[in-house]
């Protein structure tokens, strides 16, 4: 009993897995390529394409406030850096007092180490000696007193030269007098030069306008289920991609509906040459209303005919190298392969 009830969880877990996979799909894209990666990209089909689009990053400089230490005309102050303000010396006296201490203490000991005390010179009166002679322990604490001596002037020394160092205003140069780093040359140019190399005449412009025609004929014939009149715009396989996926939206009865389209951005991704093909990959930044209805009835299916779908999608265009019109060879989702 208790092994029928487990074999039917088990069931159940996974019936309801199929489920949720078959409805996710229901609901993707239903546009142009149906918001997948498809088609063929040469060596390159199955890796992602180049980033076209950025976020901008945007630093303002932080402009000192008047009043704040350290802001003069044309500098910024740091954050929480000012002007230190030098603290009054404490306890002077007493160090000096100290000092002179262990400085006439120190004297002390060393002229009583090199020529005796007043015992010692009577001693040496009696027992017939002039002075008593430095023994090897002596010198060994003399040469340890003037070490210490010299470490500890030292380390006084470096301590004022941090002070001093630390008392200085800091200026940092104002938003005018910062230079703008060199801007490296963005790849793609270069990747443009070499298909112009055989094709003078080709221009960045002509073939993004070339793009975006083709961008809006293909939504258009999609909407329509027919794409003869586009069928000079793509490869043969992609025209076999394309076509199978209108196939089975009829069979089911429904139609992907696609208003309000609008690209806010296009941008060259990347281009390059191989087996005797030119390769150029644009990217867009579009958004438009992406809906499916039943053919029937016109009810919405899938998606939604008020709120607009923002989407990143890369197109990517071939041709014989120099020459010919170009072709739709493959669309893609940014940081997929087709």
């Amino acid at each position: 009993m208790r092994s029928t009830r487990f074999i039917y969880t088990i069931f159940c877990l996974l019936a309801g897995t199929v489920w949720l996979t078959l409805a996710t799909v229901e609901l993707a894209e239903a546009r142009v390529g149906g918001g997948r990666s498809s088609g063929f990209r040469g060596s390159r089909s199955f890796s992602s394409p180049r980033q076209s689009f950025t976020p901008p990053t945007t630093t303002r400089p932080q402009t000192a406030q008047p009043g704040m230490p350290g802001a003069t005309p044309g500098t910024q102050a740091r954050p929480g850096m000012g002007t230190p303000t030098p603290q009054p010396a404490t306890g002077g006296f007493w160090r000096g007092m100290a000092g002179g201490v262990a400085g006439g203490l120190l004297g002390g000991m060393i002229g009583n180490m090199l020529f005796g005390g007043s015992g010692h010179a009577a001693g040496g009166a009696a027992g017939g000696g002039g002075c008593s002679s430095i023994g090897l322990m002596d010198i060994l604490i003399i040469v340890g007193i003037i070490y210490l001596g010299m470490r500890l002037l030292r380390r006084r020394k470096e301590n004022a030269y941090a002070y001093e160092a630390a008392s200085r205003p800091v200026a940092v140069p104002s938003w005018e007098e910062v230079k703008p780093a060199p801007q490296l040359e963005n790849p793609v140019e270069s990747e443009l030069n070499q298909i112009r190399q055989y094709d003078p005449q080709f221009e960045a412009a002509a073939f993004k306008n070339m793009a975006q025609d083709a961008f809006f004929k293909m939504q258009a014939a999609w909407m329509r289920q027919d794409l003869s009149s586009v069928k000079d715009l793509l490869t043969s396989e992609m025209y076999g991609i394309l076509d199978q996926e209108l196939t089975g939206m009829k069979a089911k009865g429904q139609i992907n509906r696609l208003e309000n389209i609008a690209i806010r951005e296009i941008e060259f991704s990347e281009a390059w040459q191989e087996e005797g093909q030119d390769y150029v990959t644009v990217g867009f930044l579009a958004n438009l209303l992406d809906y499916v209805t039943d053919a029937k009835t016109g009810q919405v299916v899938s998606g939604s005919d008020t709120e607009p779908v923002k989407f990143e999608e890369y197109w990517t265009f071939m041709r014989p190298i120099g020459s010919g019109p170009w072709k739709l060879a493959a669309i893609q989702q940014p940081g997929a392969g087709a």
